[in-house]
């Protein structure tokens, strides 16, 4: 039996949360480059059996999950995911886990979430401050509180701060609230790509932050 495993982190407009059509993955052009084609091809829910992992159930119509390129935003989307996502109330950070299960000639696909506890953050560079992804968290009443966060084994004296509330872009409809985390170290600054989610998690009474892929990608063999 052979695995191929896709592990993704979403933000807010993929689990539908603004309005969007329909809940789905985005594949980035590095996704596209580095994820095998046949992984993606041959996802579609009308051809192989889709599966929600937590209740066995099979995608059957009228959802039908695919892999899809959207022309109007040159975008690659895994589509129709709203039935798994309703399995799991997940909140952005959370992670879908996407597996093609090859046993000789059969294939199926499975997918389940990974759903967690903890402020999921995206650091601004342009602007030098963060966005609280998902602040119905119960973290996010920690907010302007002192707080000893650990970052790589080393207890930082810090506080979440709100600084201000803007449009991302001139055509956005909505302002966004934007914060500051201080006294991070410059270590943990360079550890942030283009779609990096930092996590504050709380653990036995301790907070946590960390930098977290986006997505990776893995082969089982059994």
């Amino acid at each position: 039996m052979r695995i191929q495993q896709l592990i993704r982190k979403l933000n807010s407009t993929e689990l539908n949360s603004q309005s969007t059509n329909d809940a789905y993955i985005r594949l980035s052009a590095e996704m596209q480059e580095e994820l095998p084609k046949d992984f993606l091809e041959s996802l579609n829910s009308k051809e192989v059996a889709v599966v929600i992992k937590k209740t066995s159930d099979v995608i059957t119509e009228p959802k039908w999950i695919r892999y899809q390129f959207y022309p109007s935003n040159k975008e690659f989307r895994i589509v129709n995911l709203s039935t798994v996502f309703e399995e799991y109330n997940p909140t952005p950070g959370d992670y879908v886990i996407v597996e093609k299960i090859i046993i000789e000639t059969e294939i199926r696909y499975e997918i389940s979430m990974r759903v967690f506890e903890k402020l999921s953050v995206k650091f601004h560079k342009s602007k030098n401050c963060f966005e609280i992804l998902n602040p119905t968290s119960s973290l996010f009443s920690n907010i302007e509180e002192d707080i000893v966060i650990n970052f790589n084994g080393d207890s930082i004296d810090s506080k979440i701060s709100f600084l201000k509330r803007e449009k991302k872009r001139a055509d956005s409809p909505v302002e966004t609230s934007y914060y500051d985390i201080l006294n991070l170290p410059k270590s943990f600054y360079d550890l942030i790509g283009k779609d990096s989610f930092i996590d504050i998690t709380k653990r036995a009474g301790k907070y946590f932050i960390s930098v977290e892929k986006s997505w990776e990608f893995n082969t089982i063999e059994k």
